[in-house]
């Protein structure tokens, strides 16, 4: 019989990854074949710690004399709990060889499962899947009841290629070695079950990351006194009172109001004040957007509470956005990291606000843009420095968010503003960015470079990665 060996640990420190296709032997037991290049790695060792996700086995070596191609017995297979052969992530380091990664895409369910034992996904959680073809690894999906506490074991899901063709396929397979936290909105992520999930990746040292939703002042509350990023962030008030308000409005044209834990633009609004004919807001009502005006501040400030959910709110500084026919326009710049666990900008789209609308989003009448358009139209002579603030800017931003924030962060979408003299303005910042800027054509490429470095990302937190 194998050596079943500690699961406690998970995955150790790795050195060099390889990548080879595994197979199944039939023909031997308590053996795996080594490709050439894997053999030169480890050393003469006659035998190995294989492991796959949290489960570990000990191995006899022998050669498999097939450059870029891995044979592991087929008992080995069945106590790794491996679901099937396929291209895969060898890192090795002394006597321990991880095979992987696995890694598990945490979702909460839309709908019951009905008849059948297959999740109904929306498209874009079988694009995040196929990621593992441009990033060989065992990547699943599994919700909240897929989890079997005491067994330390998981029933996940795989998008699978089978003659030219994907399926689904339900396998049960040990603890991941990292987990990509994909909830889609703050009620599920504070259900019961999820946070009893989170707990035990925490006390079995699972990597989480991306754990939680944004609260938007929050975040600002964190970074504000940073200087690396104060000439970004607009001035703004938590829960602000009537003299608060006033004192904005003194210094500023216009002040947005926002929901701290809002998103999608939802429940924002722009105040503003004209001498001699009173305080104007403007919002999103249903599926219309209204401008109303008020003789007082405080009537105007009732009428906002009173058609907002959200109990607590921001007060912040509007800014003079640069803007195409009079329409204001910002930016998504979606930032990832790489298997180094660094920082990098994988996509920057530009939003055109809807006319009358308070927000660019695509929801409340906006449309995505080519960047380099708005850029070109807004800044004729300066195309190429402002884009590269751009995106240096969300460099700093995300490297101030990972330094202030618990927890692995692997991505971040940031809503940022261009005023009319070049200077940029960090409006939020989001944990769990939306994807609807990669609808536009010239972004498709960059929508599959995002989703092939959360895999990266999960390549370094695995420690599949020097």
């Amino acid at each position: 019989m194998p050596i079943i060996c500690s699961q406690e640990e998970g995955v150790f420190p790795m050195a060099k990854p390889i990548i080879a296709q595994l197979h199944k032997h039939l023909r031997s037991r308590h053996t795996i074949f080594l490709s050439p290049e894997l053999l030169a790695e480890i050393n003469n060792h006659s035998r190995l710690i294989l492991s796959f996700g949290h489960k570990k086995v000990a191995a006899r070596v022998k050669p498999s004399h097939r450059p870029g191609h891995v044979y592991l017995s087929a008992n080995l297979m069945h106590t790794l709990m491996i679901p099937f052969e396929q291209k895969a992530h060898f890192a090795i380091r002394d006597n321990h060889l991880a095979i992987g990664p696995l890694v598990g895409l945490f979702v909460a369910r839309y709908t019951a499962h009905g008849d059948t034992l297959f999740p109904k996904n929306p498209v874009w959680i079988n694009r995040f899947l196929l990621a593992s073809r441009d990033v060989p690894s065992y990547y699943f999906i599994f919700y909240p009841e897929d989890i079997d506490f005491y067994a330390k074991e998981i029933n996940g899901y795989f998008l699978v290629e089978q003659k030219g063709k994907w399926s689904w396929q339900r396998h049960r397979i040990p603890f991941p070695n990292v987990v990509y936290n994909r909830i889609i909105n703050r009620m599920l992520e504070n259900s019961s079950s999820v946070q009893m999930a989170k707990a035990l990746f925490q006390r079995h040292k699972i990597p989480y990351f991306n754990p939680d939703f944004f609260n938007k002042w929050t975040i600002y509350e964190k970074i504000h006194d940073d200087p690396r990023v104060t000439q970004y962030l607009p001035e703004t008030v938590f829960n602000p009172k009537l003299i608060h308000i006033k004192s904005l409005l003194n210094k500023y044209p216009m002040i947005y109001l926002k929901p701290s834990s809002g998103s999608l633009g939802l429940g924002i609004a722009q105040l503003y004040y004209r001498p001699e004919k009173g305080y104007f807001l403007r919002y999103r009502r249903g599926n219309q957007n209204k401008l109303y005006c008020f003789k007082h501040l405080s009537k105007a400030l009732s009428h906002f509470m009173q058609h907002k959910s959200s109990k607590t709110y921001i007060a912040q500084q509007g800014i003079d956005l640069i803007t195409i026919q009079r329409r204001p326009i910002d930016f998504r710049v979606h930032t990832n990291k790489n298997a180094h666990g660094e920082w990098e900008v994988t996509a920057i789209g530009a939003k055109l606000a809807g006319k009358g609308s308070v927000t660019t989003h695509v929801r409340t009448g906006g449309e995505v843009i080519s960047p380099q358009k708005a850029i070109a139209t807004c800044f004729p002579n300066h195309q190429t420095e402002i884009f590269q603030t751009l995106q240096r800017t969300a460099i700093i931003l995300s490297e101030t968010i990972d330094d202030h924030t618990a927890g692995w962060l692997g991505e971040l979408g940031f809503d940022l503003g261009v005023d009319k003299n070049g200077r940029i303005w960090m409006f939020e910042a989001n944990s769990k960015p939306g994807r609807h800027v990669f609808i536009h054509p010239e972004l498709k490429e960059n929508d599959r470079l995002t989703r092939k470095k959360i895999l990266e990302y999960a390549l370094y937190l695995a420690k599949f990665t020097s």
